[in-house]
């Protein structure tokens, strides 16, 4: 009984450290997320009220010029609140504005993750681990290889799991595997700008999804049928995820 214990309680400990090391980063590849919706806000005079890092209770909060910088208590989210006239004048703007801020975060991801991937490409080419055409190659299929990897995981998800990804689609970091801290900062940047590609609210691209078909529809009925469903859906996706391995990188490496 002590010994099962004592396993518990070392498997506790664990898995609250990886918890806590595991935060920093995903706060970060938050706020990259948000900043792309802020910056395009900003260029468009949407008015913000708050940026904030985190939701629930209030730990501390910035009053800037232009809007409140929050640091709240549960950090797996962040968020741009507009101000009333922002939230007003958004509304205002066309189709196209409207989804090139909704899909400002899915931008910055996908950029963030893939700079990252090829950067460690030069890396592995500088240090003489890939030659001139393997990097070539490397950097060439690298957006092509993440837009058939999220092909690849929406196949997973709707055959739960029975089809599985190829290996030829994992991404090269240049035959050596990047330092855990940076390969979750990766995998965390493409993760969830792809799955807020869902056109599934409240995810960007279901925002999108509704900008592009509200004004293309004579009734919002076939809207409110289906949004109590769509967080069904939603979670249904996440279960997937998260319980189907699903692996970014190659493993034929020189070095680990």
């Amino acid at each position: 009984m002590k010994a099962a214990i004592k396993i518990f309680s070392k498997k506790a400990l664990k898995a609250i450290i990886n918890f806590f090391a595991i935060v920093p980063i995903l706060l970060l590849v938050l706020v990259i997320h948000e900043y792309g919706h802020l910056q395009e806000m900003q260029k468009r005079r949407v008015a913000v009220k708050e940026f904030s890092i985190g939701i629930g209770p209030l730990i501390y909060q910035h009053n800037g010029r232009e809007f409140d910088v929050s640091l709240r208590l549960v950090p797996i989210m962040a968020y741009v609140q507009p101000s009333d006239a922002g939230s007003r004048h958004f509304d205002s703007l066309s189709v196209q504005e409207r989804t090139i801020i909704d899909a400002a975060g899915i931008r910055n991801n996908l950029v963030a993750g893939t700079i990252v991937v090829i950067s460690l490409q030069i890396l592995g080419y500088a240090q003489g681990r890939l030659s001139q055409m393997q990097l070539a190659v490397a950097i060439l299929s690298t957006p092509i290889k993440i837009v058939l990897l999220y092909i690849s995981f929406v196949v997973q998800c709707l055959s739960l799991g029975l089809i599985r990804q190829s290996k030829r689609l994992l991404l090269s970091t240049g035959k050596k595997l990047p330092h855990k801290s940076l390969e979750q900062f990766i995998g965390y940047n493409l993760a969830i700008g792809l799955f807020n590609l869902f056109p599934i609210t409240p995810l960007d691209g279901g925002r999108i999804a509704q900008d592009i078909i509200l004004p293309l529809i004579a009734h919002y009925r076939v809207v409110i049928l289906i949004a109590p469903y769509s967080m069904l859906i939603l979670l249904f996706f996440f279960w997937i995820a998260i319980t189907i391995p699903i692996q970014l990188f190659q493993t034929e490496t020189i070095e680990k």
